[in-house]
């Protein structure tokens, strides 16, 4: 078994070869990948089984990191953007990459007294997902 640290992870948001969050320095990330199911169960005087079929996939992700607040985001180019390639990736040598387009669905940032300034996004894929 190979288990690696995350020191060298990253998350890309990419509109053609520009990151869109690259200045928003990102410490940790998740991703879902999940698929729906359909009951297909008939009547049947033998069996109380339900029979599930594949449905549609959803997949989907978080991130947060320390917030820049000198630095400017292009609030048109995360949020209404089909075309962003969202990439997690592991660590930079040896972590599995997922990739995909999708879009950002939430976005907050927050402060307490005493801390940094961290900010929260959620992601939503509009398709399948590469996994490498």
């Amino acid at each position: 078994m190979a288990v690696h640290s995350g020191t060298t992870g990253s998350i890309t948001l990419k509109d053609g070869g520009t990151d869109l969050i690259a200045s928003l320095h990102a410490s940790r990330w998740s991703i879902d990948l999940g698929m729906e199911t359909v009951d297909a169960t008939a009547f049947s005087p033998t069996s109380n089984a339900r029979v599930r079929l594949p449905g549609l996939s959803a997949h989907s992700g978080t991130a947060e990191g320390f917030l820049d607040d000198t630095a400017s985001i292009d609030e048109t180019a995360c949020f209404d953007n089909p075309d962003a390639a969202i990439e997690f990736q592991g660590t930079a040598d040896t972590g599995r990459t997922y990739t995909g387009n999708g879009y950002i669905t939430a976005f907050s940032a927050s402060v307490g007294v005493g801390e940094t300034a961290t900010w929260t996004a959620s992601f939503e894929f509009a398709g399948a997902v590469a996994i490498l």
